[in-house]
């Protein structure tokens, strides 16, 4: 099952945010939220918060 999210007006770069979501992008969920959660990055708890999201949304 395929779930989307989406943050609209994020106060971050789009650039900043690729490199934490290409970080994700493939994972499982679980291994994607101990990445994000860990992760040192800004644009890691947007991210993070956008991930929960789609999991409460599925």
């Amino acid at each position: 099952m395929r779930a989307t999210a989406s943050h609209r007006f994020a106060r971050i770069s789009p650039q900043k945010a690729r490199l934490v979501v290409d970080l994700v992008r493939g994972q499982s969920v679980s291994r994607a939220l101990e990445i994000l959660k860990y992760g040192h990055r800004a644009a890691s708890t947007s991210v993070l918060k956008v991930l929960e999201s789609a999991i409460a949304n599925a």
